[in-house]
């Protein structure tokens, strides 16, 4: 179920890694510049001191390596990109806060069965 034909070859990589990456290409594609990742995999050390810190909740799609933030050099980009994931990765959980920050979080953590909690089918998108 996590594992995709890779033209008739298995990767050996699950389906919900190769899809963020995938995501991630065609979001920089239509993009059409670079664009930053100032969170990925993030180990329980970290995670720890993000909730320590009240940034982070105890259970995040960092730790699982299933989510990237993307950052942004202002709020009108954030925008911007923002309207480009809805278009071309409608499928992809996507959260920012436009008053606190310039980054977009994106990442495939409801993908994971059985999920986490109710709230990780319900959050496909958040924004503040």
């Amino acid at each position: 179920m996590f594992y995709h034909d890779n033209g008739g070859r298995k990767s050996g990589i699950p389906f919900i890694y190769t899809y963020l990456f995938e995501a991630f290409a065609d979001i920089r594609e239509h993009w059409k510049k670079p664009i930053p990742i100032s969170s990925g995999y993030r180990c329980p050390n970290h995670q720890q001191r993000l909730i320590d810190n009240g940034v982070s909740s105890p259970i995040s799609a960092h730790m699982f390596g299933m989510a990237l933030d993307l950052d942004f050099k202002n709020k009108t980009e954030v925008k911007k990109a923002y309207e480009i994931i809805k278009k071309y990765q409608p499928e992809l959980r996507v959260g920012y806060y436009t008053e606190a920050g310039t980054f977009i979080h994106i990442d495939t953590a409801y993908l994971i069965k059985p999920r986490l909690s109710q709230a990780w089918k319900e959050a496909i998108t958040w924004s503040k």
